[in-house]
């Protein structure tokens, strides 16, 4: 019955997936030798992988202070269907636009979607 729940929630969640979604992943960074604690380069795979999602503006910024920190607590989401492979720092296009992905964390124990946070690139 459990499962049936979980198919039923994942289906209706998928029906509002209609941005189309293009995610392209991060390669992990070239080691300098001469360099070893930082400025190692940054790239991305040539190939890409299409999907499609649901584009949650956050519409404003919200902003806590914690001892001396500044925390974003809300930021722009975009939901991907259960199974899609992305992770913190890949990039996410929606209409045409470049986002990188802050947090990818599978947080729930049967989840509907992917909750995915981003930041515009630039």
């Amino acid at each position: 019955m459990l499962a049936g729940m979980r198919s039923y929630a994942q289906a209706l969640a998928n029906g509002f997936m209609e941005t189309p979604i293009v995610i392209r992943h991060r390669k992990p960074p070239d080691k300098d030798d001469e360099n070893p604690f930082g400025d190692d380069t940054t790239e991305w795979e040539t190939t890409t992988t299409s999907t499609t999602g649901w584009y949650v503006s956050s519409l404003t910024k919200s902003f806590s202070d914690d001892g001396g920190m500044t925390a974003v607590t809300e930021q722009d989401l975009v939901r991907l269907p259960v199974g899609t492979d992305i992770k913190e720092r890949d990039q996410v296009q929606i209409a045409g636009e470049w986002w990188v992905v802050t947090d990818a964390s599978q947080d729930e124990t049967w989840p509907a979607m992917l909750k995915v946070a981003i930041v515009r690139k630039g």
